[in-house]
């Protein structure tokens, strides 16, 4: 099964994610221990599933080939992001377009994994006889996702078929085997980030996490196709944002590390030179390559090494 990871610099660039301090957003840069993780992602894919594709820019494919890191993957694609900037999406409410977009583009089936997200199993075929497959649900919370009203927006076609009690999708994993849904879910999501104007940070989270999330579980449901999730487990959204997801309890389908929330304490312990979390996170991620992947382990160090 062809895996893809989607990446955007601009978000980055622009501090929509956090990573950078005020004089530096100029410049794209990652810190050393997201971008170990992203390269064991494609490494244990390729290894277990399939070959992996990166599409990304060329800000984010130069970044690589300077530092000899575009080996990992099996094809990186700089075009289809050159089109994508053509809509001219704004970058900091819509960090994960890019993806969104992409999966229209793309003929299916294919599997998309977040930058930060690494599966580390393989998964069994029966779970790609579907049209389609998502990380795990994520229940309802109306402190992230509300109501269509909340929402506040006007002019976006909002389906009467639509069941807003529905769980949301976790999009971090997703898997396409029906072109019609991909399609669908992109030109929808698409649309809506078109025109959303959040004024508000809480409007742009919630916002941008309807057409991410919420909007795919939606449209699989309303639209009857075969659906389902790789992990049994349910996230709470009510309960703390600061974890992994390897502490839930279930993950009997497909076993996956998704860094999600735990990123943003990495990075208070990064910028703050705490060893604390980050010394074991890398700890961990080197061995990884030395007991797996050991043809690689001399051109990592200076990842291993900037975090110590």
């Amino acid at each position: 099964m062809i895996g893809v990871h989607a990446f955007w610099s601009k978000p980055v660039v622009t501090g929509t994610f956090g990573h950078h301090t005020e004089n530096e957003k100029s410049k794209f840069s990652m810190f050393p221990f997201e971008l170990i993780h992203f390269i064991c992602s494609a490494l244990n894919y390729k290894q277990l599933n399939g070959p992996i594709h990166l599409y990304t820019d060329e800000t984010f494919y130069n970044y690589l080939t300077e530092r000899g890191y575009d080996v990992f993957w099996d094809k990186i694609d700089i075009d289809k992001a050159k089109e994508f900037e053509l809509l001219r999406v704004d970058s900091r409410h819509s960090w994960t377009s890019f993806k969104t977009w992409l999966v229209g583009q793309l003929d299916t089936p294919f599997l998309v994994l977040d930058h930060d997200n690494m599966i580390y199993t393989k998964i069994p075929e029966i779970l790609f006889d579907a049209d389609l497959r998502f990380a795990h649900w994520e229940t309802l919370d109306d402190s992230v996702y509300v109501s269509k009203e909340q929402l506040e927006i006007n002019d976006f076609d909002f389906d009467t078929n639509w069941n807003w009690d529905l769980n949301v999708a976790n999009t971090s994993i997703m898997y396409f085997n029906n072109k019609t849904l991909s399609s669908e879910y992109s030109y929808r999501a698409l649309d809506f980030l078109s025109k959303h104007k959040p004024t508000t940070t809480k409007a742009q989270r919630t916002q941008y996490l309807f057409a991410d999330q919420r909007l795919l579980s939606m449209i699989a449901e309303a639209g009857d196709y075969n659906f389902g999730t790789f992990s049994n487990s349910i996230f709470d959204v009510r309960k703390s944002q600061n974890i992994r997801i390897t502490d839930f309890e279930d993950l009997d389908q497909v076993g996956f590390d998704h860094t999600w929330f735990f990123k943003h304490k990495l990075k208070d312990d990064y910028e703050n030179n705490i060893e604390g979390e980050v010394k074991p996170y890398i700890d961990r991620h080197e061995q990884i390559i030395k007991d797996s992947f050991p043809q690689y382990y001399d051109l990592l160090k200076p990842l291993y090494y900037a975090c110590k």
